[in-house]
């Protein structure tokens, strides 16, 4: 059975969530187990199965903390082009979770200003604090979910970012 301090928790509860409400929902992974024979128990249905960390954990918490600084970066310069180089398309007629939003098609780069918009709103010109680092693979692929609490108003949000051609780019943000 895998470790319940990695399963438990809001963030894994919100992923679980947002792939239900965006209709993406996959069968949670099975993390690697112990002996041979040994069952797995099945995830819960509501919450992804995390991935086992691994050696390159800290590689990928550390290009999750730049893809997301880039994007807060972009965002705040008012450079819709570039966030949109750090974000999943997902308008109308785009192949899901498989490219990132192109600024050239008005439906995306409607979709890229509003992110944008919120991403800066929260940050109300103050800063944010990265609160941890976690990975979950789901139908989409591995996620690779960021925490953060914004300084001007000391709330919460989560981002969640999805591998995509060797890129990472934002998924959802809760």
């Amino acid at each position: 059975m895998a470790n319940p301090a990695l399963v438990d928790g809001p963030h894994w509860r919100w992923l679980a969530f947002a792939a239900l409400t965006l209709g993406c929902a996959g069968a949670p992974a099975q993390v690697e187990g112990g002996g041979a024979g040994e069952a797995e128990e099945p995830a819960a249905a509501s919450e992804p199965e995390p991935v086992a960390p691994a050696s390159a954990a800290a590689s990928d918490e550390e290009r999750t903390a730049r893809a997301l600084e880039r994007l807060v970066d972009a965002c705040r310069a008012g450079d819709v082009e570039a966030a949109a180089a750090g974000i999943v398309d997902r308008s109308p007629g785009a192949p899901p979770w498989s490219r990132a939003a192109d600024a050239s098609e008005p439906a995306a780069r409607r979709a890229v200003e509003g992110v944008c918009a919120r991403i800066v709103g929260a940050l109300r010109g103050g800063t944010y604090e990265r609160l941890g680092y976690e990975m979950a693979r789901q139908g989409e692929g591995l996620w690779h979910v960021c925490p953060v609490r914004y300084a001007a108003t000391g709330e919460e949000a989560v981002f969640a970012f999805l591998e995509v051609d060797g890129t990472l780019l934002l998924g959802d943000i809760d």
